[in-house]
């Protein structure tokens, strides 16, 4: 099903940097957003990935060199990062 808001709010994120929450227990995902499509999957560059500790700080696990495609039905939430 198309969602043209939802279209609308990636693309006002394009080209910046972006903190995503996935369906994996306790694991988020920061990079810079630099393509989506129409089923909301985003292409991602720069990406760091940190999962959350016992006491809920974010711990990076890795990093990750070249693009990292993401597809949109793993996604619970989506931010720009503020800093």
């Amino acid at each position: 099903m198309h969602n043209p808001a939802l279209r609308l709010n990636l693309k006002g994120m394009l080209n910046k940097d972006v903190s995503i929450k996935i369906r994996v227990y306790r694991v988020y995902l920061k990079g810079k957003l630099i393509a989506f499509d129409q089923y909301s999957n985003i292409l991602l560059e720069n990406v760091v990935e940190f999962k959350l500790n016992e006491k809920g700080e974010k711990e990076e696990i890795c990093k990750y060199s070249g693009n990292v495609l993401l597809r949109g039905d793993s996604i619970i939430a989506l931010t720009i990062n503020k800093d």
